[in-house]
């Protein structure tokens, strides 16, 4: 969801002049990098016994495979630094070790800055869809910015809907009253499905 704001973002008008995309629907969309950070590395929370330590897990095993492949496998190579990556015990630290500088950033903090999708919603030229919840155990819950549709500034409509209830990229109570084939129906399916088909709709009467 991130990386789709953000591109969009980035191209703005060229999105749809030269790459011919219409509209995007995302779930889940990290706004805040810096303040869903915060959350992340709250201790005793469930975010960080079992998000956290897996994703570290997995990360640090990323990290271990570029210092092999990359960098001769010397643990004090200054592409990064691989004692810290490994060491980390939050995203946050894992991040200011092995990814800001790897990719050019000056810090942690200058990465999030400049790659939160939250920074790059003014700048959208297609309609675009973004679902999150309020109760997403991976976002700060206070960071949800004011609609970016013409009517505010923005260069296109960014309907952005917020459920009280969803968690990350879960919505699992969130079912329809319709069945196909005996089983219920995903309420996010179906709102992300109706959202893109009338995008299409609309491009049909254009």
């Amino acid at each position: 969801a991130n990386v789709v704001l953000k591109c969009l973002g980035e191209l703005g008008e060229t999105a749809v002049m030269e790459y011919k995309v219409r509209g995007a629907s995302v779930v889940s969309a990290p706004l805040n990098q810096a303040k869903n950070s915060a959350v992340l590395a709250q201790p005793r929370t469930i975010q960080r016994w079992i998000y956290t330590k897996s994703l570290l897990k997995t990360m640090k095993k990323k990290a271990h495979v570029q210092l092999e492949r990359f960098c001769n496998n010397d643990p004090d190579t200054d592409k990064f630094d691989y004692k810290a990556a490994v060491a980390a015990e939050t995203i946050t630290e894992f991040d200011d070790a092995f990814v800001a500088p790897l990719y050019g950033f000056q810090d942690v903090w200058d990465y999030y800055e400049k790659t939160s999708s939250g920074n790059f919603l003014q700048s959208i030229a297609v309609p675009t869809h973004i679902v999150n919840a309020k109760d997403d155990p991976f976002f700060d819950s206070n960071v949800w910015p004011i609609e970016q549709s013409v009517e505010y500034g923005g260069k296109a409509p960014v309907k952005m809907i917020r459920t009280d209830h969803g968690g990350h990229v879960g919505f699992m109570f969130h079912q329809t009253d319709d069945h196909h084939n005996h089983q219920q129906l995903s309420w996010i399916s179906l709102e992300s499905g109706r959202f893109l088909s009338h995008v299409h709709e609309r491009q049909q009467q254009v």
